[in-house]
């Protein structure tokens, strides 16, 4: 198969980068599972958020966003790194998540977390950033695993399905347990919100978008006090 060239990969500009469309998956459904299982993994760092204080916060994960989406850059013109990660980690990779060639990763979604904690907690305090991140995400998780394995009746104009944004909505309030001290009209509203926003398919990634929707609602519910 024939490899990218630099022509090639520099038609995926910055905004591409950001914005990129998620396809349907195109990937089995244990891959599914491990994707999902890497998201649980992930909420180690919103729980970090709330144990440390903010700017110690952004020193960490600064480095660590930036080193992501370097290394996700390299990727693309190294063929042995990318052989390597298309033959171990393939199986949990969607197509969006590859350049041109099919072969290699190009944002991938441990990237797409880093970069979502790392412009959470620069824009919001962790007070909303944590929540929104956890919430989001595993409600995310629970609604692609659902709507993978049992959903049947598709939101018109996408690929999205009624039984997989009920489980959004049922795993969004299950996560929502974890943070007691917000009041529950708060949750609800912005579980309720994140799950109506997963349904179209919008030209931005879920792991990036579903965050910021929960972690500005929560912030707007709460009155809208000083981000800094």
């Amino acid at each position: 198969m024939p490899r990218a060239t630099p022509t090639t990969t520099g038609v995926l500009t910055h905004w591409q980068v950001i914005f990129a469309a998620m396809s349907a998956p195109s990937l089995p459904y244990s891959g599914e599972i491990a994707r999902k299982a890497l998201h649980v993994v992930a909420m180690l760092i919103p729980a970090s958020m709330l144990l440390i204080d903010r700017t110690t916060g952004l020193a960490i994960l600064a480095p660590l966003a930036v080193s992501a989406m370097f290394l996700d850059r390299y990727r693309l013109k190294n063929d042995a790194v990318s052989d390597w990660l298309s033959e171990h980690l393939g199986f949990m990779m969607r197509a969006d998540e590859r350049d041109s060639s099919g072969n290699r990763v190009f944002f991938n979604g441990a990237t797409w977390v880093m970069l979502t904690a790392l412009l959470l907690l620069l824009v919001f305090p962790a007070r909303f950033a944590a929540p929104g991140m956890v919430i989001a995400m595993l409600a995310d998780a629970g609604a692609a695993l659902v709507g993978r394995k049992w959903g049947r009746r598709k939101w018109p104009g996408g690929s999205r399905t009624v039984e997989g944004t009920l489980a959004f909505l049922v795993t969004g309030v299950v996560s929502a347990l974890f943070f007691p001290s917000i009041p529950w009209p708060d949750k609800l509203t912005a579980v309720g919100i994140a799950a109506v926003m997963e349904i179209p398919p919008l030209r931005i990634n879920d792991n990036l978008l579903l965050p910021f929707v929960a972690a500005t609602v929560l912030w707007a519910m709460a009155g809208m006090p000083p981000l800094w």
